[in-house]
C-alpha cells in the first residue's frame, strides 16, 4: 500500500507502533509491538493517525468497526497479551 507513513511510543516507552493510511484514507495498516511484559501498564490504547474522523473503519482480523473519530482521538485498545515481544497486526477497511 502507498500513503503516509506514522510512527508512535507510548508514554512508558514499552510499545512503539507504525503505520500507513492510504492516500484517500480509505485503508489503514497498523503494527504495534509491545517490547516487554509489564502487568502495570501493557494494555494500552494506540490512536491512529491519518484516518477521516467522519467515516468507519472495520478491523478486518476481528470484524469489529470503528468511528474514525475513535480511532484518530482515543485509540484502538490492544489486548493483554502476557508475554514479551508481541506483535499486533491491524488492517483497517472503510465501511
Amino acid at each position: 500500500m502507498t500513503g503516509t507513513f506514522y510512527h508512535g511510543n507510548s508514554p512508558d516507552n514499552n510499545h512503539t507502533s507504525w503505520m500507513t493510511v492510504s492516500k484517500d484514507k480509505t485503508k489503514c495498516h497498523a503494527v504495534i509491538f509491545q517490547k516487554l511484559y509489564n502487568p502495570l501498564s501493557s494494555h494500552a490504547v494506540f490512536p491512529i493517525y491519518g484516518l477521516c474522523k467522519e467515516w468507519d473503519y472495520r478491523d478486518l482480523n476481528t470484524n469489529k468497526i470503528y468511528g474514525g473519530d475513535e480511532l484518530t482521538q482515543i485509540g484502538i485498545p490492544i489486548p493483554l497479551i502476557k508475554q514479551d515481544f508481541v506483535v499486533f497486526d491491524l488492517n483497517l477497511i472503510k465501511v
